[in-house]
């Protein structure tokens, strides 16, 4: 069942006190008509995608982009607060699930030059554990937190695979294309994504635990 069509039975409810949270990714255009389409009958709409990952769920370390209005925050934030330990109210209704794109944008996108800087290592002879101590304590060091998994080379715990960073790095560039914004390293990225899912890499795990 599409999104569309579970607002529609929430519309056909009746009920002019719902709230619908919606909890996954969206493109911008999207968020805007659900937004509308639910306004018209009194429905409000709120955004609230969660950042963490299966491990954040685990440990309980959560958090929540929430958007939407003032008052339905404070409706549905004593449940969010439930089981994530950190909830943000983003601003109106389509922000949470933009700041959540941004979020991967940047992480995925970054990704991409630490294991182009580790390959350009090793064409040197370099020792790559020993760049990576190198890394954690320099200027570069707050992007090479996952830097340890992809040196492992432990890609069979498909916690994220290959093909979702691929997904999230186009959902981005589409919301970027409606805003009128230019993105040329996320371009870049995406092309490389794109290129590894179509060499059959599409299923590894992207990251693990």
């Amino acid at each position: 069942m599409t999104t569309f069509a579970l607002l529609d039975l929430m519309i056909r409810g009746g009920s002019l006190s719902l709230l619908a949270l919606w909890m996954l990714d969206l493109l911008r255009d999207h968020r805007a008509q659900l937004a509308a389409r639910g306004g018209t009958v009194g429905i409000e709409y709120m955004d609230a995608p969660v950042s963490g990952g299966v491990a954040g769920a685990q440990r309980g370390t959560l958090a929540v982009m929430a958007a939407g209005s003032a008052d339905g925050f404070a409706r549905v934030k004593p449940l969010l607060e439930r089981f994530a330990k950190t909830v943000f109210h983003v601003g109106p209704a389509g922000t949470g699930s933009l700041a959540k794109l941004v979020n991967n944008q940047i992480f995925l996108c970054t990704s991409v030059l630490i294991q182009e800087g580790f390959v350009l290592a090793a064409k040197a002879g370099m020792d790559a554990n020993a760049l990576k101590q190198i890394l954690d304590v320099s200027s570069a060091g707050i992007f090479t937190r996952k830097a340890g998994f992809m040196l492992s080379r432990d890609f069979d715990q498909a916690l994220f695979k290959l093909a979702i960073a691929q997904k999230d790095v186009g959902v981005a560039l589409a919301s970027a294309a409606a805003l009128g914004v230019d993105m040329p390293a996320t371009i870049a990225a995406h092309t490389v994504y794109a290129a590894a899912s179509r060499g059959g890499l599409a299923t590894i795990s992207f990251l693990r635990r």
